[in-house]
């Protein structure tokens, strides 16, 4: 059974279940008057419906696995990170989300690829969609870690603890769609990696 036939037996559970868990979170917090940690899992809620929007405004199909992956990368970050203080208590933690979040937004940008050279008819040459992959992908982590600089900034916070932590993060984020630009490849030319060619489809709409 193929990821996109998955999706049509459990469509959004994932994500059902992910948000009931940030809303019985922001319950807790209410309950206890943990007023920053309230606002995290609240502000978590909504995130949970970014698939299903991006399936009806952008016409995609988002894999089960995608959902899934999607569902760890903000429970691992924002809510264990952010609600459960692991960030502090573990400082690789940060490392770690970061890394994961290469493959995960990796991922998405693969089936946005698919989407865009669908929707406008285009043919690019292998090498540059790896290129348009790997510099998007760049562009997000530099956007990212311009928003944590600004954070800082306002609310004298401490998410860019020096240049070091910085650039750690930055290289963890982008080395995973350096990876996945080399198995984009070698889907074009040999069709290995399958599950690619799952997410391909998923850009294009495909049942």
């Amino acid at each position: 059974m193929s990821q996109l036939s998955t999706i049509r037996s459990t469509p959004h559970m994932s994500m059902v279940v992910t948000g009931l868990v940030f809303l019985g979170s922001a319950a807790l917090a209410l309950y206890n008057q943990w007023w920053p940690e309230a606002l995290t899992a609240t502000v978590l809620v909504p995130l949970v419906a970014t698939p299903w929007l991006a399936e009806r405004w952008a016409g995609v199909k988002v894999p089960l696995s995608i959902q899934i992956q999607y569902a760890v990368l903000i429970g691992a970050g924002p809510y264990l990170g952010g609600y459960w203080n692991w960030y502090e208590a573990w400082s690789p933690w940060d490392t770690l989300v970061h890394c994961y979040s290469g493959f995960v937004i990796s991922f998405v940008l693969v089936i946005a690829l698919a989407k865009t050279l669908h929707t406008y008819q285009l043919h690019l040459p292998v090498w540059l969609e790896m290129v348009v992959l790997i510099t998007v992908k760049a562009f997000i982590a530099l956007l990212w870690e311009i928003a944590e600089f600004v954070f800082d900034l306002i609310f004298d916070a401490s998410a860019q603890l020096d240049n070091t932590d910085t650039m750690t993060d930055m290289i963890v984020a982008l080395a995973p769609s350096v990876l996945i630009a080399g198995a984009l490849y070698a889907h074009r030319r040999k069709g290995s990696f399958t599950y690619l060619g799952d997410l391909l489809e998923a850009g294009r709409g495909k049942d």
